[in-house]
């Protein structure tokens, strides 16, 4: 991000991209380092096809995380930072590691169909047998965000 704030500094705008860059932690922490400098933040990801799309059974989109944030004078900057998907995809990690249950809705059966009561996380969670569960009102999003 230090990258894209120096060129932002010196020409009026800064677009860098990553390629095989791995987990990128919270994307918020990114864009807030723009909006510390009085400048526009604005990080996304893109994800593995963990995703199942409303009426699907198979992951097709990534979680794709989005982040944007602006200064505000006097007060702390605006930060807008979320996954798109139901949850976001380190959380059934670390559900995993504490042997957490995880919230209905979160993750669907082998066939896409949601599952709606509180379930152990599965320890093949990121083997592809089941996926994250995905909300109508982000597909066009994750639309966006295409890798």
């Amino acid at each position: 991000m230090q990258m894209a704030i120096d060129k932002a500094r010196n020409i009026g705008v800064g677009v860098v991209t990553m390629f095989n860059a791995g987990h990128s932690g919270g994307i918020g922490h990114h864009a807030t380092l723009a909006a510390e400098q009085d400048m526009i933040g604005f990080v996304t990801t893109a994800g593995g096809a963990q995703v199942v799309p409303t009426f699907g059974s198979e992951g097709r989109l990534g979680t794709n995380p989005i982040a944007l944030a602006a200064p505000a004078a006097t007060e702390p900057p605006f930060l807008f930072d979320a996954a798109t998907s139901n949850v976001a995809g380190n959380k059934l990690g670390l559900a995993r590691r504490v042997s957490a249950s995880l919230l209905p809705g979160w993750i669907t059966e082998q066939d896409g169909t949601p599952i709606l009561e509180r379930r152990m996380c599965p320890s093949e969670a990121n083997t592809g047998t089941f996926r994250l569960a995905g909300r109508e009102r982000w597909v066009r999003t994750r639309g966006m965000v295409w890798r």
